[in-house]
């Protein structure tokens, strides 16, 4: 009975000893406790000791989320107008509009024009002296009206020299002088029914032609007024005292009015 005791003793303790041995280390390092009970070799008895506590593992997370973004929104406009334009119909301004960065910008104009006096003739008179835009046949020269003729020029297609009992078009522009010593009777003057817009140096300081503001021909007149106010010229001679002889470009035609 007593001998049975001692046996039974020893299987408790052992079996105390591993379980706390067991539970001294969790994801990590540590030293089991040693189990205690009946030394059977010496009879003595001995109470388990409890293992120590093992380190706990470390967890390291880590992880960065970056989010860079950038919207870049750039643009400038420069604009800057101007006066100019020649040829092929009235122009009254022209504008020049663009996305750049900084400032300036550039004022598109027409070329600056010329007077062209009417030539005489080696035995008196005058040459045909009425030019007429855009009259050349198959890209040849533009005609020179004759006297009793004038020059209908239409918004498209080709012009024509036509006596002067034959009307132009609702639209043409009627070219029926140019210079008043050449192509209008004596004691007349040739009259146009625009007026002039002067030309203003670009941005860059060059200089810019005079143009033809609602204009739509001429014609030959004891004296210019209503409807056909602007005196035409070739020369300062052919103007009112103290104006002068201006020249001017419209529909491709380089005229001159007096101002």
């Amino acid at each position: 009975m007593k001998y049975g005791w001692l046996v039974a003793g020893a299987i408790a303790g052992c079996i105390g000893g591993m379980g706390v041995g067991a539970c001294g280390s969790s994801s990590g390092s540590g030293v089991g406790g040693s189990g205690g009970g009946t030394d059977l070799s010496t009879g003595s008895f001995s109470t388990a000791t409890t293992g120590s506590t093992g380190t706990t593992g470390s967890t390291s997370t880590s992880g960065s989320t970056s989010t860079s973004g950038a919207t870049s929104t750039s643009g400038s406009t420069s604009t800057s107008g101007g006066t100019g334009g020649s040829g092929g119909g009235d122009t009254t301004a022209s504008s020049s509009s663009s996305a750049s960065s900084g400032t300036g910008g550039s004022t598109q104009c027409s070329a600056v024009s010329s007077l062209h006096p009417a030539k005489l003739a080696d035995g008196g008179g005058y040459l045909s002296s009425l030019y007429c835009p855009f009259s050349g046949v198959d890209g040849g020269s533009n005609l020179y009206c004759k006297t009793g003729e004038h020059c209908c020029e239409p918004t498209s297609g080709e012009a024509t020299c036509d006596p002067l009992a034959t009307a132009c078009g609702a639209t043409d522009t009627d070219w029926q002088c140019e210079d008043a010593d050449a192509d209008c009777e004596s004691g007349q003057v040739c009259c146009g029914n625009g007026s002039i817009g002067l030309g203003v140096p670009d941005a860059n300081g060059n200089p810019c032609g005079n143009y033809g503001k609602q204009f739509k021909g001429t014609k030959c007149q004891t004296s210019c007024g209503a409807g056909y106010p602007l005196q035409m010229c070739t020369a300062d001679a052919q103007c009112p005292s103290g104006q002068h002889c201006i020249p001017f470009s419209t529909k491709a035609n380089q005229v001159g009015g007096c101002m």
